[in-house]
């Protein structure tokens, strides 16, 4: 194997997704893993390839728009993570991503320049010589025209781990409690008061660790002076970190009273969901008009962003309009529009798009330049299934809401994405839409799970959780994330896209998600599920009318 210090580069990618593994048609029919050699990893169910990369995924390093998985090459020490701005290597993750931190303001915060090799060389377990190519590109800056620019940024969020103060194991604030009172309560109890400061010493020499964690969006808060002493709370100059070493139960708490007020005054933009949230279907949620117009009389900017895929841009405002809502066409951001410039701006496509949606998704992909195929019925022809007129001009399926979706646009799908090159986008993978009287019909997700399984590909989501939408916003209206909040009915779309982004995040109880799931998100100890977790919930939307007349 070469030892050459670019071929490393075969761990770091651009953007947050793993590659799409295709079978090897060179020494064998199995699935090869770029990332794990020199003995690299063969599975033969596609099911244990997703596995597989989820492990990398999860033991990767989010910086700078770039995805670090750690390098298993020859080069030493093994399993580390390789610096992307000087020759440094580190094997733990916490003192990797602190030394990044470091070395990203010594270097002047300049996005690295990365060697991109043609394709590196790694030898499996039988000997057989692989060719894994890798394709790395350096991400633009962000521009008005390109909202993508704004993924390339990076934020901490900072758990706080302490040692038991008799036994001195490493473990974090909740379970440490847990541990005392299982250990050392018959021995130690006074103790026990002690560990469970709301505040905790981010130092060393008092024996209290902190561990980061890297997401993208946002910005790194500033670490200033602390005042540390005997059951002493600790005070730091910078707002921005005490409000994320917030502790966990302070989060998923009833909007009501007092509360409001100083929310709004903390927040210059308000990002709403639509479906569930303003209305459901047809019918408006009584006091939502009056929330938004209040919301816009006191300078507030607000935005409208929706996974629904059914209606454009302009289509939506008519709404707003219509059930009394205050509201123009460029603060409206449902998929249909973030799909069409995802497809123009991320993946500079060129060529014709298959799309599995509606009228509207059409309008917005020719509002862009972008030709279509596919939109209304496709007549059954169950001659021969495999041999359908496909355009050739094709270069991507785009999925969204369609009432015509048929096995016939299922298997015309299949043969698109069977070609080399053919992209796979989604607009959103909600598996439910609550309309009035509590009733559902399936989603879009329920669609795109089917193209999904036939085509044995994972799409890229354009919608909510996906930071793309948060990103659509700020490119055109530069919003500040720590003066936004997003409120939404769904736990694992607006509240995600909300802690993702780095935004205050309120659940309203209109939608489909309810205190009884964000508590057990809450309470599962799983980090991916945290982020689930609203700061703060409410009945209604019209809970803020109060606060807003007085």
């Amino acid at each position: 194997m070469m030892d050459d210090r670019k071929d490393m580069h075969i761990t770091i990618q651009q953007g947050r997704s793993l590659p799409v593994l295709n079978r090897c048609t060179t020494c064998c029919r199995n699935y090869h893993c770029p990332f794990c050699c020199p003995t690299i990893y063969i599975p033969k169910k596609l099911c244990q390839v997703k596995r597989h990369l989820n492990c990398h995924f999860k033991r990767a390093v989010f910086h700078e728009g770039y995805t670090i998985h750690r390098c298993s090459l020859n080069c030493r020490p093994i399993c580390h993570f390789h610096c992307m701005y000087c020759e440094s290597t580190l094997s733990r993750k916490p003192d990797f991503i602190k030394h990044l931190f470091a070395c990203k303001k010594k270097h002047g915060a300049q996005i690295p320049s990365i060697p991109t090799p043609a394709a590196t060389t790694v030898r499996s377990a039988a000997t057989k010589t692989v060719r894994i190519p890798t394709t790395i590109t350096t991400p633009t800056p962000a521009s008005a025209n390109d909202p993508a620019g704004f993924l390339q940024r990076v934020l901490m969020t900072s758990v706080v781990h302490k040692k038991c103060p008799i036994c001195k194991v490493l473990m974090n604030k909740r379970n440490l409690k847990r541990h005392i009172e299982r250990k050392h309560s018959a021995e130690h109890g006074d103790v026990i008061a002690a560990s469970l400061l709301q505040s905790e010493c981010v130092d060393p020499e008092n024996e209290v660790y902190i561990v980061q964690k890297s997401l993208l969006g946002g910005s790194i808060p500033e670490f200033q002076n602390k005042v540390w002493g005997e059951n002493q709370h600790v005070s730091w100059e910078s707002a921005e970190y005490q409000e994320n070493m917030e502790p966990s139960g302070s989060k998923c708490r009833r909007l009501s009273g007092a509360l409001v007020k100083p929310l709004l005054d903390s927040v210059d933009c308000v990002l709403f969901d639509c479906d569930g949230v303003i209305w459901r279907g047809g019918q408006v949620i009584p006091g939502a008009p009056q929330v938004i117009n209040l919301l816009k009389e006191n300078g507030k900017k607000v935005f409208f962003v929706t996974n629904n895929s059914t209606k454009t841009r302009r289509m939506y405002a008519d709404k707003l309009a219509a059930l009394g809502f205050n509201a123009s066409e460029e603060e409206v951001f449902g998929t249909a529009y973030c799909s069409a410039m995802y497809l123009k701006t991320v993946c500079g496509l060129e060529g014709k798009v298959y799309l599995i949606g509606s009228p509207a998704m059409r309008q917005e992909l020719e509002a862009v330049g972008i030709q279509q195929t596919g939109v209304g019925p496709d007549p059954i022809d169950p001659t021969d299934w495999t041999n359908v007129d496909l355009d050739p001009e094709v270069k991507a399926v785009l999925v969204g809401f369609d009432e015509h979706f048929s096995y016939m646009k299922l298997n015309r799908a299949l043969q698109y994405l069977s070609q080399q090159g053919c992209l796979l986008v989604g607009t959103n993978r909600d598996t439910r839409l609550p309309l009035e009287g509590g009733k559902t019909v399936p989603g879009t997700g329920c669609l795109l799970q089917a193209v999904e399984t036939a085509a044995q590909r994972q799409a890229q989501t354009v919608g909510k959780p996906n930071q793309f939408m948060f990103d659509c916003v700020a490119s055109q209206f530069h919003v500040t994330r720590d003066r936004c909040l997003m409120v939404g009915g769904g736990l694992d779309t607006d509240i995600m896209l909300g802690s993702s982004c780095g935004l205050k995040t309120l659940l309203t109880l209109t939608g489909v998600s309810t205190v009884a799931d964000a508590e057990a998100h809450q309470s599962s100890g799983r980090a991916e599920r945290q982020g689930m977790v609203p700061d703060y919930y409410v009945e209604s939307i019209a809970d803020l009318l109060p606060a807003l007349q007085g």
